[in-house]
């Protein structure tokens, strides 16, 4: 019978846990996004915001060391991406974004 019991509490604290982890996830969403528009892209990691007009990318590699994506930028700073988006690496990540550049500039 206790085992029984055990087992019970087990399960309703797994799926208390499961529930505290699936709200907070969804409120990090709101905080870690990469939008891409025809006219650029729109980034954000926790605190930091960047908008980023196609025009400006120079460039987009990968940086083997850090496994980011690195976007080079007309007079700015490189802006390095995690690759958490998408489901993507950081190769498929950065193939993703140099594609939608060459679609841009292509139309």
């Amino acid at each position: 019978v206790w085992v029984v019991v055990v087992a019970c509490l087990a399960a309703v604290l797994g799926w208390g846990l499961s529930v505290v982890r699936t709200r907070r996830r969804s409120h990090l969403a709101s905080r870690y996004y990469l939008d891409l528009s025809a006219e650029g892209l729109a980034l954000a990691e926790g605190e930091a915001r960047h908008q980023i007009a196609w025009a400006e990318v120079e460039g987009i590699w990968v940086d083997e060391e850090r496994i980011q994506v690195v976007i080079e930028r007309k007079g700015e700073e490189p802006l390095r991406i995690e690759p958490r988006y998408g489901g993507l690496g950081a190769y498929g990540l950065a193939e993703y974004l140099g594609s939608t550049l060459q679609n841009v500039l292509d139309s």
